[in-house]
């Protein structure tokens, strides 16, 4: 490496003969992949650290890798590298890279609990989550709280959802029928899938209640709180706002980027829709309301608006309607707030003031020191007596107002 280059580094950082293979190696596959449009991915320890797709690469300045590239040891293993920025044709970012030993990093994750890491983080995940903020930016702002063994990637694996291993519905369930089916939404997205759940051992008509995701499609926290409806003696219906564009990816982050591709006001239709459907099934009592979280709070928020039929609307940490639109419910609420939630509380004053002066009959529920997204059990910032006790004032207000 020429001295050219070497100015551009902190003197503390080590340079070794990983460092090299590396980095020789993330300059020989950038060559591939301009040459021969393909994708690779580079793995260490067995951990994919690198992924170059294909078309995707505009142009990769190489003296940027040199210029850009940090390099931080610490125990004899790889920690954290950032290495230079390549951008699609869109210009976001095409990649972070993140070197680190799996057995090392497994072993930091036990030990981190959401109680010790600063509000800010939860902040940062906050504005990243809602689109404030782009992925390239979330990772340099986390930066700033990696100190020591809290490596950057062992932050960024800690605050993304696990949805593997905290469904507390499994698909199988028996006490349950669970299955996906397709309904019309002439005014929304055409054909709209949707996650269908009953109990298995109904015996008469159930109230329904239309499950709302947040704001990347239906994903497996979404189902599991369908399934969960069902499990406490409700029909439910889990709709997928993407299902126009192939449905949820399988990932939060490109369904963030694909429910954005949506207007807001065409998936209102498609839950109206579901409404519309669930009502009139053959197992439903002609009783229905609407639970929703984040994105899905507002959904809520509105079909109050929207439905003067509709029995019931529980929006968690919801966006509110404006003045005009709040006079016109007639929807019993059921209003859950994080208290740390500044963000979406900010606008609770004022639908307060205009529900009591239309006196809408609601509730609402301020939990202290939570976060948004407390009741999303796949995710640091869930918090277990909050979620619980909001989802058993969940269920008790649907019994009261649908059966």
């Amino acid at each position: 490496m020429s001295s050219k280059y070497k100015k551009n580094f902190n003197t503390n950082y080590s340079f070794g003969p990983d460092i090299l293979i590396i980095f020789f190696k993330t300059v020989f596959l950038l060559i591939k992949s301009l040459l021969f449009n393909s994708n690779y991915s580079i793995y260490i320890n067995f951990v994919k650290v690198v992924h170059f797709k294909k078309n995707d690469l505009a142009f990769y300045n190489l003296k940027s890798i040199v210029k850009k590239a940090s390099f931080y040891f610490r125990n004899t293993f790889i920690s954290y590298i950032s290495a230079g920025y390549s951008y699609f044709t869109s210009k976001t970012l095409l990649t972070d890279l993140f070197l680190f030993n799996l057995n090392s990093e497994t072993s930091i994750m036990k030990t981190i609990k959401k109680e010790d890491l600063n509000q800010a983080i939860f902040d940062l995940y906050d504005a990243y989550a809602h689109n404030k903020i782009e992925r390239r930016q979330f990772v340099e702002k986390l930066s700033v709280f990696a100190v020591g063994s809290l490596t950057v990637p062992t932050l960024l694996s800690f605050m993304m959802p696990n949805y593997k291993d905290n469904l507390l519905v499994q698909p199988n369930d028996p006490r349950i029928d669970s299955d996906y089916i397709n309904y019309d939404s002439p005014k929304g997205g055409g054909v709209i899938k949707g996650l269908f759940s009953k109990p298995s051992n109904a015996k008469k008509k159930l109230p329904g209640v239309i499950v709302v995701h947040e704001n990347r499609g239906l994903n497996p926290y979404i189902e599991d709180v369908g399934r969960r409806t069902a499990v406490a003696g409700f029909i439910s219906l889990a709709p997928d706002a993407l299902s126009p564009l192939g449905g949820y990816p399988g990932n939060d982050d490109e369904g963030r980027e694909m429910q954005k591709k949506r207007s807001r006001t065409e998936m209102l239709e498609d839950f109206i829709a579901a409404y519309d459907y669930l009502i009139k099934h053959e197992n439903c009592n002609g009783k229905v309301g609407v639970v929703g979280f984040c994105f899905g709070g507002w959904i809520s928020n509105q079909m109050a608006v929207k439905l003067p039929n509709l029995a019931a609307a529980v929006p968690f940490y919801g966006g509110q309607p404006t003045e005009e639109e709040a006079a016109q419910i007639k929807t019993p609420l059921l209003l859950h707030y994080a208290g740390l939630d500044e963000r979406v509380n900010a606008g609770w004053p004022n639908y307060e003031k205009v529900l009591k002066a239309n006196k809408v009959e609601y509730t609402a529920h301020i939990y202290p020191d939570v976060n948004h997204g407390f009741h999303n059990n796949t995710t640091p910032r869930y918090d277990d007596s909050a979620a619980n006790l909001a989802w058993e004032r969940t269920l008790s207000f649907f019994r009261d107002k649908l059966l």
